[in-house]
């Protein structure tokens, strides 16, 4: 590896570590979130267990092709905010844009390029409420795609890695989302969610820290 590449992982290094009272003070200000009281909007907390050392990271899946439902994972919670109603999407926007800058120091993982792409939209729906100073932030996220390429599968990249595929009430077919959505069978997209969120940190684990890390 050239210099240049051991000073990136080693800088990597530096920026991903830190103490165990940082990642509670995400947590702690996420957790006040679940308790604003905003019409509309649901929410469900699950304890998971966890196996990395404390890092600036939170995986992030977003169900819907416009988000209904906005899943994380950081550190040992699954935290969900979803909607019932398209007519609370703008809110559900909310709670993201305040998750985001809750965690804006965090690495963002996510096993697509969808996720990034709609922090854009959403810089441009929040304007009409926020002013651009506030919104600023959006444009300086520090974002990783751990897919291995495009349109690949979770289950596809845990296969590569020999690991356990984990069961999913949808089959990975997440263009169901949108239809269960209508029919009001969100239940199973929280499943889904969860089984992705899962899923992407194995891969981050097994994938990109121990191809990025010293």
């Amino acid at each position: 590896m050239s210099d240049l590449g051991q000073l990136i992982r080693f800088e990597l290094n530096l920026d991903l570590y830190c103490k165990p009272s940082e990642v509670s003070r995400i947590i702690r200000g996420i957790e006040k979130l679940t308790r604003k009281k905003v019409e509309g909007i649901y929410f469900r907390v699950k304890d998971v267990e966890e196996d990395l050392i404390p890092m600036r990271y939170m995986i992030l899946d977003l169900e819907g092709y416009f988000p209904i439902l906005v899943g994380i994972l950081i550190n040992n919670k699954i935290f969900q905010f979803y909607i019932t109603e398209k007519k609370d999407g703008m809110d559900l926007y909310e709670i993201l844009f305040e998750i985001l800058r809750i965690a804006k120091n965090f690495y963002i993982i996510t096993f697509s390029p969808w996720e990034g792409n709609f922090f854009k939209i959403l810089y441009h729906k929040l304007l009409a409420s926020h002013s651009m100073e506030e919104l600023e932030f959006l444009k300086h996220l520090k974002i990783i795609d751990i897919q291995d390429r495009y349109y690949e599968s979770l289950n596809a990249g845990l296969f590569k890695l020999d690991e356990k595929i984990l069961p999913d009430p949808l089959i990975r077919i997440s263009d169901n989302v949108d239809i269960l959505f209508e029919m009001k069978m969100l239940d199973l997209v929280a499943q889904h969610n969860v089984t992705c969120l899962r899923s992407s940190r194995i891969i981050f684990k097994n994938r990109y820290l121990k191809l990025n890390l010293i």
